[in-house]
């Protein structure tokens, strides 16, 4: 008698919606998904039902729904160098994944586009490695092409090549979910599909993630997306302010570096 296969991968995105990247991945390993943010910024309005009635239909469940708040929150925490709430956020992503025990976890690459995917993936990094579980952590891409290796050898990576009906089934999640969406989701959705072809849906490829030194390295001689797209909000009059990688994001990802540090020397 086969043994059942026990349901131990987590996938932890920044918001509702990303899991659309490595779908296929989430459907082949029964993946729980965990969201950090409703996705409200762009829009004002929340995906978290969109996501969670998407993810029911394929037979896949969400973790704690508390987890995720509006991105203003976290936007305003980042702008503040809010330490506490900070410390809240990691421990309670920290409880989580001890509760779980996953053995496998997906999360959103550090692509310097938005800060909230790059706060998810260190973040993710610092919880796991704090609690000292014996996890994989893989991560996929969100704005780079989606089989883009990013510099890893493919032998380092993990590769799903789905059959003709998997792929469908994908396009079709993709493109009833950005249609519902609609937004800067739909737009982002036309754009990919119209730099990267419809073959992208076909293989999913989830890499190592990136080290804090070497993601502070690659943005250490230009500016990350987000700036040059804050600075353009800001002369459009739709931000006050511009959140920068330093010193914004960089005090919370060095924040909670120290904080994983930390938790391992008392531990």
């Amino acid at each position: 008698m086969a043994r059942k296969r026990q349901n131990n991968t987590i996938a932890i995105f920044a918001h509702p919606g990303h899991e659309l990247r490595c779908f296929g991945f989430l459907q082949h390993l029964s993946a729980k998904i965990l969201y950090l943010s409703d996705a409200s910024a762009s829009t004002g309005q929340q995906r978290l039902q969109q996501s969670g009635d998407l993810l029911q239909d394929y037979g896949l469940q969400t973790l704690d729904s508390t987890m995720a708040i509006p991105d203003i929150e976290i936007y305003l925490a980042l702008m503040s160098k809010d330490q506490t709430w900070l410390s809240y956020f990691y421990h309670k992503l920290r409880f989580i994944l001890q509760k779980e025990q996953p053995s496998l976890i997906i999360t959103d690459a550090a692509e310097g586009y938005n800060p909230v995917h790059d706060l998810c993936h260190f973040l993710t990094l610092a919880a796991v490695r704090a609690n000292k579980l014996p996890v994989k952590i893989m991560v996929t891409p969100l704005t780079e092409h989606p089989h883009e290796l990013d510099g890893h050898e493919i032998t380092n990576c993990m590769v799903l090549d789905m059959n003709h009906k998997q792929s469908q089934i994908k396009t079709s999640a993709m493109n009833a979910y950005a249609k519902t969406a609609g937004g800067q989701l739909a737009n982002e959705a036309k754009a990919m599909e119209a730099e990267f072809g419809t073959a992208v849906n076909t293989r999913e490829i989830l890499r190592p993630p990136i080290s804090l030194s070497d993601y502070f390295n690659r943005y250490s001689k230009h500016k990350p997306h987000f700036e040059h797209y804050g600075e353009q909000r800001v002369q459009s009059k739709k931000y006050k302010e511009i959140l920068r990688l330093h010193p914004h994001l960089a005090f919370a990802l060095n924040f909670l570096s120290d904080l994983h540090y930390a938790n391992f020397n008392h531990q």
